[in-house]
């Protein structure tokens, strides 16, 4: 296997991963802020904040993915999902709806990273006609 392969492969397999765990963060925050809560606990996340830490771990792998890819269709949905849930994530605190948009962009940022190993590894795509 040569490496220009190997790296779309770990980048999207690192993209799925953190936008999993991105996901994860998110549908289960709701549950622990309500534990701590009804237990007279405060400063659940503290000063760090795991959202930026996605975020990191995402731009890599999205930028690695869309860097080896080549459908220009899949290289577009990495970048619109990746700066959908940044932006989705900078305004969290303004409204309660980029909290969904967060869970959404995770959601297809997962499906995009999953279809592009699946799918559009060089030859596989080109031979499909999906680029």
């Amino acid at each position: 296997m040569n490496t220009h392969k190997e790296k779309n492969f770990k980048a999207d397999y690192l993209g799925m991963l953190s936008a999993g765990l991105c996901l994860i963060h998110c549908v289960l925050l709701p549950i622990v802020f309500a534990w701590r809560a009804v237990n007279f606990e405060h400063d659940v996340e503290g000063i760090f904040k795991w959202d930026y830490i996605f975020l990191v771990i995402s731009f890599y792998a999205v930028y690695q993915a869309a860097k080896t890819t080549i459908s220009p269709i899949i290289r577009w949905a990495l970048w619109a999902s990746f700066i959908l849930l940044t932006t989705s994530i900078i305004l969290e605190s303004y409204a309660e709806v980029f909290e969904y948009i967060i869970i959404f962009a995770s959601v297809c940022l997962v499906i995009i990273h999953f279809f592009n190993l699946r799918y559009c590894q060089h030859e596989a795509c080109a031979s499909q006609n999906i680029a």
